[in-house]
């Protein structure tokens, strides 16, 4: 890799960083969904930088073509994001259906005492 190829790839991985931290103070992401981006995408800069460390990694790993180390620890990484959004996902499922019950029991009180919810008002001035 030459040092154009380099300098494109680290601008490239600094913009995504500075978009992460960004939509962090955004709140549209969260830190742990931030601290696993991040994570990788140090990495990723080291490995930018420094394409010594990736044919030793591919000789370790058993594999003479680089590029095939890096497709699959990619595909490995989006695996375990997509995992944990998975459990995430399942969780906050399990608390909507929680939720869910508890306003169900407690509009059934209000209504066995006799009371009524507020109607909203529908005519129109």
């Amino acid at each position: 890799m030459n040092l154009q190829s380099k300098m494109i790839v680290s601008l490239l991985i600094i913009g995504l960083i500075y978009w992460m931290l960004r939509n962090l103070a955004r709140r549209r992401l969260t830190s742990g969904q931030v601290l696993f981006w991040l994570v990788l995408l140090t990495g990723a800069e080291i490995l930018a930088l420094f394409p010594k460390l990736v044919d030793a990694a591919s000789i370790i790993w058993g594999n003479l073509i680089p590029i095939s180390w890096i497709s699959f620890v990619g595909l490995l990484a989006l695996i375990v994001y997509l995992l944990n959004m998975s459990i995430k996902l399942n969780e906050q499922r399990e608390k909507i259906i929680q939720l869910t019950r508890h306003l169900c029991f407690f509009e059934e009180q209000v209504r066995a005492k006799g009371r009524r919810f507020p109607q909203p008002d529908t005519t129109d001035p």
